[in-house]
């Protein structure tokens, strides 16, 4: 048995004829067997709490988009947290398969860091080039100067 602070995402599934008035304020009466085979009402099983939906559908790129904002701890450096979410959360999710035409992507300070850093790579690979450029052309002058 759980503790009392531990909740679990619960899906009841079943035919329309079911549902009591078909109204979501009578979820808490519909019936779930238990595992030793008794019908009891949802409600006596969990606390059954109605919220309202999101107000606004949102949209990237055409595709409707759900928002999760996540906000690592203040010790914990935004390069761990990516990579904590890439191997635990996308990684799993990826493996079980998406749903046709389902995609997860990380954005907002995820993606400026991946900009951060593409742009420290390629400006650190255009300065070994030009200092490997410059280098033999400054011993090559002085080189010559000291045999005249």
């Amino acid at each position: 048995m759980s503790s009392a602070a531990e909740t679990i995402d619960l899906t009841l599934m079943g035919e329309a004829t079911l549902a009591p008035t078909g109204q979501t304020q009578s979820i808490e009466r519909l019936p779930v067997v238990t595992p030793s085979g008794q019908i009891v009402p949802a409600g006596a099983l969990s606390q059954i709490v109605i919220t309202a939906g999101p107000t606004e559908i949102r949209h990237r790129e055409r595709l409707r988009t759900i928002t999760l904002e996540v906000r690592p701890a203040n010790d914990l450096p935004l390069e761990a947290a990516l990579e904590l979410l890439e191997a635990e959360v996308l990684a799993p999710l990826e493996e079980e398969g998406l749903p046709p035409g389902v995609r997860v992507s990380l954005s907002g300070t995820a993606d400026e860091l991946t900009a951060t850093w593409n742009a420290i790579q390629l400006n650190l690979l255009f300065a070994l080039i030009v200092v490997f450029l410059g280098v033999p052309s400054s011993t090559r002058s002085s080189f010559s100067r000291s045999i005249c």
